[in-house]
């Protein structure tokens, strides 16, 4: 039996985000940065051996708990790749839920060892040579083809020469991108190798989220990796077989919910919505479409180091994360411009809390609906302690599939939104650390590309995407180009930035006096206020004050 103070460790590094686990002999621990602290790591030192004897017996518990499943013509879906099944059905060519990852090549790459390893990617992760249909009875399935019969090849573009400007070569990225998998026929991985110099490439992957997520395209790239500089060398890749597939998971999550084994879980999430899904009051400017649209935009912003240092220094101080610090301020935010106290906002977990996924290909992350309450008329601080205890239950009860809590609240439907929530918050730091393993052997240098993409699509109405960054957070907030024009968004950004300021210098303020707006903002909005109007602000209103050089 685990020990009081193993828990106790273990309840801390979950609240945190940090990961343990173990390669061999060895510890491994991944957290965000800045989590670590010297006490923490203290107490990690200290109970070292006792934390190994644990993930030793869970290993052997967990192991026996997905059991690879006997060999068969198809298999069931699990819950979210229903959901894109169904959405594929509703909205034929929709490609707001592809998956793009880039990497740049610089040196002596051989591609002949590169498409030797991408077929052999494609042996040893059945997932990306499953295709989805439909039986007699309209039940859908996932069949595994055989990889001679997967369909998948390289596409190969070389762009050198004057006449091949950065737009031809976003253009051609563009098309990969943007054309639409046929689920019942295609390979769901689509690889392009753009060659833009003597010894330049770059590589983009575009997988279809039915059968991926962030984490997997970090899996895809070691694995293709690890195979290719096999196969430059000549050797066959030291990679171990996986002890099961997708179509595993796939089908123990099933056989999990049709035998109550997430009975706790339903329970803790139905008792969340309980009193039912207070809808977020925030004015668009345009009409909401009658049917929900993904087409969409990116405003990108930089936040300082300065504000960035100050805010990880007081969550430190609260005993959270920096997770839980940012989506509190998205929170005070939102709540101040709708007036609101309570506000659903989603958020993501990897899925992958068994030892078995942290290597695989799949659709594991879940979707996570968060009903947060805010007192406007206490601090920051305070609201901080709020969400550390609620983030407690959320990590507990994470692996209940976000789509059967919204079978199992049976909710009246609007077609224009999300089930729900319309905001989702996610902190981009938490994907394992490829890059250190796939660089700098063969002459050949391997570095994370930046997508010279066009951002056309959206899956919910605002997205925020905080990345740490060598200095300071980097911002994307990504948004519904139906609902918001790009000069509300990017107002949204500078409130957001000015209302952290606020609630950093004084954290024990009542939030409902964070300053976030301009002088000519706060005239405009004892105007709304006088006439009982929503204290948010329009693109054409945003736009008479940028003219007017607030």
């Amino acid at each position: 039996m685990m020990t009081t103070t193993v828990k106790n460790i273990l309840d801390t590094l979950r609240a945190k985000q940090v990961r343990i686990s173990l390669k061999g002999e060895q510890l491994q621990v991944e957290a965000p940065k800045g989590v670590l602290d010297q006490q923490l790591q203290q107490q990690i030192r200290d109970n070292k051996d006792a934390l190994i004897a644990y993930i030793r017996q869970i290993k052997g518990i967990q192991e026996i708990t997905i059991e690879p499943v006997p060999v068969a013509a198809s298999y069931p879906l699990s819950s979210p790749q229903r959901r894109l099944w169904i959405l594929s059905l509703l909205e034929p060519g929709n490609t707001a839920y592809h998956i793009p990852v880039a990497y740049r090549f610089e040196g002596a790459l051989q591609v002949t060892a590169l498409e030797k390893a991408l077929q052999q990617l494609i042996d040893r992760h059945e997932i990306l040579r499953t295709v989805f249909r439909e039986q007699e009875d309209g039940e859908p399935v996932q069949i595994v083809l055989p990889a001679a019969q997967s369909g998948f090849r390289l596409l190969q573009e070389d762009l050198r020469g004057s006449h091949h400007t950065e737009h031809d070569i976003r253009k051609q990225m563009n098309e990969v991108l943007m054309q639409p998998f046929n689920l019942t026929t295609d390979a769901l991985l689509r690889v392009g190798l753009y060659r833009t110099g003597d010894q330049q490439w770059i590589l983009l992957a575009v997988i279809h989220h039915i059968i991926s997520d962030a984490w997997s395209m970090h899996v895809l790239m070691q694995d293709l990796m690890q195979y290719y500089y096999a196969a430059a060398d000549g050797a066959a890749a030291a990679q171990p077989a996986l002890r099961i597939q997708y179509r595993d998971y796939a089908a123990w999550q099933q056989a999990q919910l049709q035998q109550g084994g997430f009975k706790d879980h339903k329970s803790y999430w139905l008792s969340q919505f309980e009193q039912g899904v207070p809808p977020l009051q925030l004015l668009g400017d345009l009409r909401r479409p009658a049917v929900k649209t993904y087409r969409g935009g990116i405003i990108r912003k930089e936040i300082s180091a300065r504000l960035t240092q100050g805010l990880k220094q007081l969550v430190q101080e609260s005993g959270t994360t920096l997770y839980t610090g940012l989506l509190t301020v998205v929170q005070v935010l939102l709540s101040r411009y709708t007036s609101q106290q309570e506000i659903v906002l989603g958020t993501l977990m990897a899925g992958r809390e068994h030892i078995d996924l942290d290597n695989q290909i799949g659709f594991y992350v879940n979707t996570i609906a968060l009903r947060l309450s805010i007192a406007t008329e206490q601090g920051f601080r305070q609201q901080l302690e709020r969400m550390k205890h609620f983030m407690t239950g959320v990590y507990k009860y994470q692996d209940y599939p976000f789509d059967e809590l919204v079978k199992a609240l049976d909710l009246t439907r609007d077609a224009g939104r999300h089930p729900l929530f319309d905001v989702l918050v996610v902190l981009q730091n938490m994907m394992p650390q490829t890059e250190a393993t796939i660089a700098g052997k063969h002459n050949l240098q391997v570095m994370p590309c930046e997508l010279p993409l066009t951002a056309a699509t959206s899956k919910f109405d605002l997205s925020f995407y905080f990345a740490a960054q060598a200095e300071g957070l980097l911002l994307d907030i990504e948004f519904n180009s139906d609902i918001y024009l790009p000069a509300t968004i990017q107002r949204m950004g500078h409130h957001l930035e000015v209302l952290l300021e606020a609630l950093l210098r004084d954290p024990d303020q009542a939030m409902a006096k964070a300053d976030y707006l301009s002088k000519s903002e706060k005239t405009v909005l004892l105007e709304r206020a006088a006439q009982g109007a929503s204290l948010y602000f329009t693109a054409r209103e945003a736009l008479v004050m940028e003219e007017a050089g607030e």
